[in-house]
């Protein structure tokens, strides 16, 4: 199945703002990138990848134009195992990107699983 123009969006406004806060970003990696992951039957529609002195952080971004929980949930994220390094705190998160328009399609199965960035589009912004 084709991507959307949404898809395409939301990848790319949350690429922009990983960017900022000095991510390396990865668009639909099939493998992981670095040899501190791991994972099976999973690709993250986003990887970012942050390391400093003391801290590693990995973001697993998940875009949907149009969340539905039981998708969200079926995702297999949990097949992720990060290799921690001596002196060096490991953080994960787990994002996910959608339309401002639709979070009400969300409860709290998906909510305390995810950090849920509510992406302000083109099509709400002509809306209002």
């Amino acid at each position: 199945m084709a991507e959307s123009e949404l898809h395409r969006f939301l990848k790319r406004a949350v690429a922009e703002k990983l960017e900022r806060k000095g991510f390396s970003i990865y668009f639909e990696p099939e493998w992981p990138p670095i040899d501190l992951l791991e994972w099976q039957r999973y690709r993250p529609d986003l990887l970012g990848i942050k390391s400093k002195r003391r801290v590693d952080e990995c973001a697993f971004v998940e875009c949907e134009t149009n969340p539905n929980p039981k998708r969200i949930l079926a995702k297999n994220i949990a097949s992720v195992a990060i290799q921690t390094r001596l002196l060096k705190e490991t953080r994960s998160r787990r994002i996910l990107a959608i339309p401002a328009m639709k979070s009400d399609a969300l409860d709290s199965s998906v909510t305390k699983n995810w950090e849920v960035w509510r992406i302000e589009t083109l099509l709400e912004f002509q809306q209002n």
